[in-house]
């Protein structure tokens, strides 16, 4: 798909919900929105440059390993 097509996908994702989140005047969901859109962008534009970049399973499953182990302390009742 290359740099352009992330450029035409990401400007219609804008394109299509910005206009309306600015005529409702509803900033934190704009802001929101477009902090998302740029991890996207900018996440996507590295995957067409063929570097190396990790899922976010592997980011996130050692957080949620030790929120999970955390939960089973605090409730024994959780866990088996």
């Amino acid at each position: 798909m290359g740099l352009i097509g992330v450029i035409v996908v990401f400007g219609g994702i804008a394109l299509y919900e910005g206009p309306r989140l600015l005529r409702d005047r509803l900033w934190r969901e704009l802001a929101v929105f477009f902090g998302v859109w740029a991890l996207g962008f900018v996440l996507s534009w590295l995957q067409t440059k063929d570097l190396p970049t990790r899922s976010w399973a592997e980011v996130l499953t050692p957080f949620g390993e030790y929120l999970w182990n955390g939960l089973e302390k605090l409730l024994p009742s959780w866990s088996h």
